[in-house]
């Protein structure tokens, strides 16, 4: 059974199975935020938000922010048809990247992250706070830049 996490949880584990970009990440470091994005390539504008998250992970980047795609449910015959349509789907839209993506073709991502959080659409996204737990959970558009934005006040 999985445990159901919200804002305030312990983050879950981080478990891909690929990694398209970045180094692998299997946990989390402490005094880091991480923001996490469920995406899916079927979904026509993620693209562009993707890449302005990237951007917002350069300009808090003095903060310690890490962005971390992570492409879930994807639709297609087999895990390796699926991984071939994100890697094509990355190099369109973040071709000079320098967020990780990973790819969650068996689904522990999703249950443990999406389905724990009673989230069931995409986009979705989670802030992973300095000390490990969860800080945000929600639509990866606006409140993600006032969550970071509470973070920076902290620093003063």
């Amino acid at each position: 059974m999985t445990s159901n996490i919200s804002i305030g949880s312990p983050a879950p584990s981080i478990n891909v199975q690929h990694w398209l970009r970045g180094d692998p990440l299997s946990n989390f470091q402490l005094g880091k935020i991480y923001i996490l994005d469920f995406f899916s390539t079927t979904c026509g504008y993620r693209g562009p938000v993707l890449s302005h998250l990237a951007k917002v992970q350069e300009e808090f980047s003095d903060m310690g922010v890490e962005l971390i795609g992570v492409a879930a449910n994807e639709e297609a015959e087999t895990a390796n048809e699926a991984l071939a349509q994100v890697d094509k789907w990355v190099t369109k839209w973040l071709p000079n990247t320098k967020i990780r993506i990973g790819f969650d073709h068996s689904g522990e991502m999703a249950k443990h992250w999406l389905l724990a959080s009673l989230s069931f659409h995409l986009p979705q996204a989670f802030i992973v706070g300095r000390d490990g737990s969860i800080a945000f959970i929600g639509d990866p558009d606006m409140p993600v830049l006032q969550t970071l934005a509470e973070y920076k006040g902290e620093q003063g």
